[in-house]
Parts: structure tokens; C-alpha cells; sequence
């Protein structure tokens, strides 16, 4: 009996770790072809010039919010908003994004009490690209102080009122008064930036959830019949 209950753990075990990294693949695409920051009718384009450094390496790019559409293997469309996450890469479309993120579980809180609170916020160019910024920041702060103004990412240029906006949510989170949440969707791909998004964050892949109940169950019938 000892045998069988090992592997059932084992099994258990197995699931959960699986669980933890699965996540559906979607092709993401812009809504305008020819702006990803507008939507299909061509409005909506909200986002301004910022200069910023990660690690010593300078840019210069636009930040604001994308707006883009997913559509899963099963062909279902949702078009939704997000940010880049990753400032010295590219953005390439139409792409393959998976549904998972490198990022440790704190950063993951910080995006998440971002999007919760900020998002809402964000009515215009200056708004949105204060939002960028701040994503900018949580992802790619090294030393875990949220300050624009110094550390790995620093924004050396922004448009008048936008950095000291981003910094003012910034604080919001540092100070606690917006809570880490860590129910986030963030659309991961390879040689292309990694996205922030609005969509809904998944709940446990149903399979696993069901064969981890099975297993559990399994336990609870060897158990059972140990007692017996």
C-alpha cells in the first residue's frame, strides 16, 4: 500500500508543478495595421515621446498603450489593451505569445496593483504614457526601489507632467495603499516585447484541476482502505 499511495503523491505533485506552468498559446495582432497605439477606426491613439536608460543602454521611443487583438487557437477574437514590459526590445506582429511571464511573483503583484488601479485612469496620451513608464519600472527595477528618477531604469525625458504622474502611482504601490494582485494576464513570445495586458488572468487549467481531484481521490480510496 505504501507503494501506491508514493505514486498517487507523486502524481499529485507532478499536476501542481504542471499546472503552474501551463498556459494557452494566442496570436496577438494590432488593430491598425499601420499604428499599434490606434484602434481599427484609426482613433484612440494615445502616447508621446519618452527618453529613458535600462542598465546604461539609452532609447528614445514612444510610450502609450497598445491596442491589439487575440485570437486562440480555436478562433476566438478579443481585442484589448496592454503595454510593453520590455523597453530595449522590438515589437513584432502578428506574433505567438504564450500566456506566462519569467517574472517573479512580487514584480507580478506590482504589475497587477498597477493595471487594477491605474488603468482606470488612463483617459488620454499623457495618462497612458505615464502608465507605460510605470510598467517600465516595475519590470525592470533590479533593486526593488520604484523611483524613476534613479536606479536600472531611469526616464531622462517624458512629456511635461507624465513622469511625475507615473511616480505618483508608483508611490501608491511602494507605500502600500494600492495592493499587490497578482491575478494579472501577461502574454510572454520570444523576440518581440513581452505585453501587460487587460485581459482576463486565467484561472487554473481546468484538465489539471480535474485529474488533481482524481489523484486526490485516489488518496482518499487508499487511505480508506488502509484503515479497513
Amino acid at each position: 500500500m505504501t507503494i501506491t499511495r508514493t505514486f498517487v503523491l507523486s502524481t499529485i505533485a507532478s499536476l501542481a508543478m504542471a499546472g503552474a506552468s501551463l498556459g494557452a498559446t494566442v496570436t496577438v495582432s494590432q488593430q491598425n495595421s499601420s499604428n499599434v497605439f490606434k484602434d481599427a477606426s484609426g482613433q484612440n491613439g494615445w502616447y508621446q515621446t519618452s527618453s529613458y536608460s535600462l542598465n546604461g543602454v539609452a532609447r528614445t521611443a514612444l510610450a502609450g498603450l497598445f491596442r491589439m487583438t487575440e485570437t486562440t487557437a480555436g478562433g476566438a477574437v478579443t481585442n484589448f489593451v496592454g503595454v510593453c514590459l520590455e523597453p530595449l526590445e522590438t515589437l513584432r506582429l502578428p506574433k505567438l505569445y504564450d500566456e506566462s511571464t519569467p517574472l517573479g511573483a512580487s514584480v507580478v503583484g506590482q504589475l497587477g496593483a498597477l493595471l487594477k488601479n491605474a488603468l482606470a485612469l488612463v483617459t488620454d496620451a499623457q495618462s497612458a504614457a505615464a502608465f507605460q513608464l510605470a510598467a517600465w519600472e516595475i519590470s525592470n527595477e533590479s533593486n526593488g526601489a520604484l523611483n524613476l528618477g534613479a536606479g536600472a531604469f531611469t526616464v531622462s525625458a517624458a512629456g511635461q507632467g507624465t513622469q511625475a504622474l507615473a511616480q505618483s502611482w508608483l508611490d501608491l504601490i511602494t507605500n502600500g495603499t494600492w495592493k499587490k494582485n497578482n491575478q494579472v494576464m501577461i502574454l510572454q513570445a520570444p523576440g518581440t516585447q513581452d505585453l501587460l495586458t487587460d485581459l482576463p488572468a486565467e484561472v487554473p487549467v481546468p484538465a489539471a484541476g480535474i485529474l488533481l481531484v482524481g489523484a486526490l481521490g485516489g488518496l482518499a480510496a487508499v487511505r480508506r482502505r488502509r484503515t479497513a
